[in-house]
């Protein structure tokens, strides 16, 4: 199984989990078994050199999924829909990797 990370948003338990794709893993968020959206893309060519000099992407990319929960501006849809959400276009929601 891939890397996981708990999240919580409010009261709701939540969970990163890391997805192999071509040239990238996604970030997807999960409540329980549920899929629930797609938050971040990591592109392998910038995770490699990130990891040449220290440091992990994908974690990174978490702390902020993290802030965003904290301040309130991570968007989840209601616990009332039913299914999997449509994939998204994942350029929609990548985020740039800093070095920050």
């Amino acid at each position: 199984m891939g890397r996981r990370f708990a999240l919580s948003v409010g009261a709701r338990r939540l969970e990163v989990r890391v997805v192999p794709v071509d040239e990238a893993w996604e970030l997807w968020l999960f409540e329980g078994e549920r899929r629930l959206a797609l938050a971040g893309t990591v592109a392998i060519d910038a995770a490699t050199e990130a990891w040449r000099q220290g440091l992990d992407p994908v974690a990174q990319a978490v702390e902020r999924l993290r802030a965003d929960a904290e301040r309130g501006t991570l968007a989840l849809p209601d616990r009332a829909a039913r299914g999997d959400p449509p994939q998204p276009d994942p350029s929609a929601w990548a985020r740039p990797l800093s070095s920050s």
